[in-house]
């Protein structure tokens, strides 16, 4: 049985797209993996670490539930922002619903 997790609501992606336009004017990392790519403004060595555990848990999770796994799309990797604390999220939101 395959599960796949997807989450979508108007909310989250204006919160996305807020970080996506927040990334051209601060300080933010990137580290792209097989299949994510992830943001953050933290040292970029942290950032590649983070990217690296979250591909040896779909690792894990293909091993578990094994099936073919297929490279996904550069377009098609899962964006993940990391942020210090929930504080910067409320400050995000702010800044989305502003916009």
């Amino acid at each position: 049985m395959s599960h796949v997790l997807r989450i979508r609501s108007t909310r989250s992606f204006w919160l996305a797209l807020a970080f996506v336009a927040a990334t051209a004017h601060a300080g933010w990392k990137e580290a792209r993996s097989d299949h994510f790519v992830m943001y953050s403004e933290q040292d970029r060595d942290v950032v590649k670490h983070l990217a690296g555990r979250l591909e040896r848990l779909h690792a894990a999770m293909a091993h578990l539930y094994p099936k073919q796994q297929v490279k996904p799309s550069p377009s098609n990797r899962i964006t993940i922002f990391v942020l210090a604390d929930i504080a910067e999220v409320r400050a995000i939101s702010r800044t989305s619903k502003s916009s």
